[in-house]
């Protein structure tokens, strides 16, 4: 075999993985916890709407659970906690698809018992829309999710809690860490005397 013909092969072997790995998976039922408080993920079936399907709330008890509440809508990743009283539900948003960051593609959204408090596009995440990671179909604003942290702040010799008390942290593709209130979704102003540590 010539060559040029082996190097075409292997370019078209690359080619194709490259777009099997760009394929999105399909939507998964999951559990996931904080403390006595969980939730129950259920996507629709149609794959085309990543978004649909139902998010339930439970606080478990000793003999049985107690459904808390219901949610309109699947997430890929969501995070929760009961933390100050009532609960804190964070929801990311799924795999975006394109090139650009958009205004209608959700990022992430904070709720605050059934209310939702706060919305980000991942073009609010990345301030432009160029400001992506992209693959074949996709592109990528978080990078990593930290998840629900505590905040510290150092005053001189001593550690204290800083206000909010806890976060929601996320590292965006550009490098950039961002903090939320928990109750509230507003993003928290990093100072240098500022740390996170993962509440487990």
């Amino acid at each position: 075999m010539k060559f040029k013909h082996i190097v075409t092969i292997l370019v078209l072997v690359m080619v194709s993985s490259i777009a099997l790995a760009d394929q999105e998976g399909p939507n998964e039922l999951y559990v996931t916890g904080n403390g006595p408080f969980y939730l129950k993920c259920i996507p629709a079936e149609a794959l085309r709407d990543r978004e649909k399907g139902k998010t339930m709330v439970y606080l478990a008890g000793k003999e049985s659970d107690t459904l808390i509440h219901t949610f309109d809508w699947y997430s890929p990743r969501a995070f929760i906690t009961g933390w100050g009283g009532g609960t804190s539900v964070i929801r990311l948003g799924p795999w975006p698809r394109g090139s650009k960051a958009s205004a209608s593609d959700l990022g992430i959204a904070f709720y605050r018992d059934e209310k939702l408090v706060a919305r980000y596009s991942t073009l609010d995440l990345a301030g432009n829309e160029g400001n992506v990671s992209v693959s074949v179909s996709h592109y990528g604003v978080i990078k990593d999710v930290i998840g629900i942290v505590r905040v510290y702040e150092k005053k001189g010799e001593d550690i204290l809690s800083a206000d909010p008390e806890y976060a929601f942290e996320i590292v965006l593709h550009d490098g950039r860490r961002l903090l939320f209130d928990i109750h509230t979704g507003k993003r928290v102003k990093l100072t240098d005397n500022m740390f996170t540590i993962l509440d487990k």
